[in-house]
């Protein structure tokens, strides 16, 4: 979190590499790039990552994933068909959108899917089971999990951040790691 110089490449930067022989050190191809022609765009600005895609589509898929087969192994299939029963009977609400067969396709939801979970992940966990087979995470120790990725995932949604929010979420980010 404490980054204290970030060389954000543009256009002139990387023009300016080329014409002083560092392309090589910077992996820069030297072939004309046509995008340099056009003044007002930035390729690089263009092909950065979607930060919340990856977030939508990434974290949240690892832990959903996670969660589904922690309980399979851990707790037992009741715990997993008890999830989908529940992420199933959720009420219509404007907005929220419901997967009436739970988290049987996981592997082909979009990241809006991901996102209407994220609405109610919590109470579809709370209280899911009570024992497990082998040692192994509490029911209130899975949604504090759920719980502090939420809190970065919202905190990560901005687009600027001072430097008390980016401690926070160093705190945050720490936390799920010991949760």
């Amino acid at each position: 979190m404490a980054l204290t110089h970030v060389d954000l490449q543009t256009p002139e930067k990387m023009k300016k590499a080329i014409d002083i022989n560092q392309a090589k050190e910077l992996l820069i191809y030297t072939d004309f790039n046509f995008f340099w022609k056009f003044v007002d765009f930035n390729i690089y600005e263009t092909t950065v990552p979607d930060r919340m895609h990856m977030l939508n589509l990434s974290i949240m898929k690892y832990l959903l994933e996670f969660a589904h087969e922690y309980l399979q192994q851990k707790v037992d299939a009741k715990a997993v068909k008890e999830m989908d029963h529940r992420l199933s009977k959720i009420l219509c609400y404007p907005g929220l959108i419901i997967l009436k067969n739970g988290l049987e396709n996981v592997s082909k939801f979009t990241a809006n899917d991901y996102c209407n979970i994220m609405k109610v992940i919590i109470f579809i966990i709370d209280n899911l089971y009570e024992d497990y087979k082998e040692e192994g995470i509490l029911c209130r120790k899975l949604c504090s999990m759920f719980c502090l990725y939420l809190k970065i995932y919202m905190k990560l949604r901005q687009e600027s951040f001072t430097d008390m929010e980016l401690a926070e979420l160093q705190v945050n980010i720490i936390k799920i790691f010991n949760v």
